[in-house]
């Protein structure tokens, strides 16, 4: 076989080992992020930066925010001191 030859061929099999391959798979598209101010800290005047985050995590976050906070939440036994008890 020829130096020609050769590189047909080799030049062949690798053309035919890259369409016998699967195709690639598509990369993810990147979820969008939304940007926002941060919230100023009381007492402070260091400029906070922008929080960047997907809707996801910004609808985590905002659903934390909006629950109560655990000194308000009542448990079992907290609230009997607001019923009146009857006297012995």
């Amino acid at each position: 076989m020829t130096a020609t030859g050769r590189l047909f061929a080799l030049t062949f099999l690798a053309a035919s080992l890259v369409a016998a391959a699967p195709p690639a798979e598509p990369t993810p598209a990147k979820a969008q992020k939304i940007c926002r101010e941060a919230e100023p800290r009381l007492g402070s005047r260091i400029k906070t930066p922008r929080r960047c985050r997907t809707v996801e995590q910004w609808q985590e976050e905002d659903q934390a925010k909006s629950g109560l906070p655990l000194g308000a939440q009542v448990t079992q036994g907290q609230g009997d001191a607001l019923q009146k008890q009857r006297p012995q």
